[in-house]
């Protein structure tokens, strides 16, 4: 077209043509996403275009506008289950998480598919194919609330406590919102596992909320100074884990005693540190 005209030059509305409220490839991923029982929502029209070219027969896209509620209105005729293929950028994560919410308030039942940063749907099939593409699905797939948690911990630093309070305080209006308990429940466990702090914090701003946490999530009614009891057995231990572990035995004789009983003392990468470790037993041992 030229170097004067934009990538995509998008047409004006008229009395009979609404985009707000149309969805490009309908016509003929109707029938597929009915009988899938799952539309996929893409971004742009050649995204589309590559999904039929390599079977995925039931993608269809906005027309050149941002996701609305009339096109949640449409698709719903069809299938109430979304998986949305956005662009792995910031722009597509952030059209993802309008569209979410669009979906979500509509009852849509939603999964998101993370593609690698950069990639759209047609690179990744021209690269993956049909077959990456289904494993991708299979796999890889988030839901609602796996999303937004990806979504936010890459916006904030969660090795700092001021980046885990911004994650947490991110994250609460999506809580609140859930359907029921054991969403909730489910969430707020991944959501503590992944920030490495302990539920009770999580529920903590929730009562600040309004919201009433479950009795087995009010404040324990313990004395003082007594230790939690972990199954270190259980964690399940990165580096940085590994890390925090040795400075909590370096800080307590008896969480030492225990780590020392339950794992011992290879859980160390570091040949410098698992060194340091050894030599603090000699020196308890001889005092």
């Amino acid at each position: 077209m030229g170097d004067g005209q934009p990538k995509y030059l998008n047409s004006q509305e008229t009395p009979i043509f609404h985009k707000s409220s149309n969805l490009y490839g309908i016509y003929i991923a109707g029938n597929t996403i009915r009988n899938a029982g799952e539309a996929v929502l893409m971004e742009g029209y050649l995204d589309v275009i590559a999904a039929h070219q390599y079977g995925v027969n039931n993608a269809v896209a906005s027309l050149g506008t941002a996701f609305t509620a009339e096109h949640a209105k449409l698709l719903k005729r069809y299938s109430t289950n979304v998986v949305l293929a956005y662009d792995g950028d910031n722009a597509g994560m952030n059209a993802a998480l309008k569209g979410l919410q669009i979906l979500n308030e509509q009852g849509f039942t939603v999964r998101v598919l993370p593609f690698p940063a950069g990639q759209d749907p047609d690179d990744f099939l021209r690269a993956n194919g049909k077959q990456g593409w289904d494993m991708l699905l299979e796999k890889k797939a988030l839901g609602l609330l796996e999303y937004k948690l990806e979504h936010a911990i890459q916006q904030h630093d969660i090795l700092t406590v001021a980046g885990k309070g911004s994650v947490v305080q991110a994250l609460l209006p999506d809580i609140l919102r859930c359907k029921n308990q054991v969403e909730r429940d489910a969430f707020i466990s991944l959501l503590a596992h992944r920030l490495g702090i302990n539920a009770h914090a999580i529920y903590a701003d929730l009562n600040k909320k309004g919201f009433r946490a479950p009795a087995e999530y009010k404040k324990p009614n313990v004395p003082q100074q007594a230790l939690p009891i972990y199954n270190y057995k259980s964690l399940e231990i990165t580096e940085r884990n590994r890390i925090e572990l040795l400075l909590c035995m370096l800080s307590n004789k008896e969480i030492f005693d225990k780590v020392v009983t339950e794992i011992g003392f290879n859980f160390l990468e570091r040949q410098s540190l698992q060194e340091l470790l050894i030599l603090i037993q000699k020196i308890k041992q001889e005092y």
